[in-house]
């Protein structure tokens, strides 16, 4: 994922184009989805800081919460969903219609055999869920 940084800033896009780091491609994905899809929390942290919309669902209903749980990175959920530092997206931890009939991001983490990652989900991001639910219910 380093390369996204350096294509960036290198020049390989018009630096006074920031429009580029927002582009999509033809499944609503983002650079966001791509980052959090390969796990490096030093990429998201570079996206973030350029005001990128980690809060972003792609076309198929993914979001960055649901690219670094299937592929199995937990630095990347902790950073997304817990850290001071991160985007709070604890929300794209419910079930989503679109994603294989609804199921949660542990049931998919949990298909895809990630144990470090779903562990890691159990532990923590699924009591920081409960904790958003009841705040929102009262």
């Amino acid at each position: 994922m380093q390369i996204v940084i350096w294509v960036f800033d290198r020049g390989h896009f018009n630096r006074d184009d920031r429009t580029a780091l927002h582009a999509t491609n033809r499944f609503g994905c983002t650079a966001v989805h791509w980052a959090a899809a390969g796990g490096d929390v030093s990429v998201m942290r570079w996206l973030a800081q350029r005001g990128l919309n980690f809060g972003v669902i792609n076309d198929a209903g993914h979001g960055a919460v649901q690219k670094a749980a299937w592929a199995g990175h937990r630095a990347a959920l902790q950073w997304l969903i817990l850290d001071a530092d991160g985007p709070a997206l604890a929300w794209q931890l419910r079930p989503v219609p679109q994603l294989q009939g609804g199921e949660s991001i542990d049931e998919l983490v949990r298909q895809s055999e990630h144990k470090d990652a779903r562990t890691w989900l159990r532990a923590h991001a699924v009591t920081k869920l409960s904790r958003v639910a009841s705040d929102i219910c009262q």
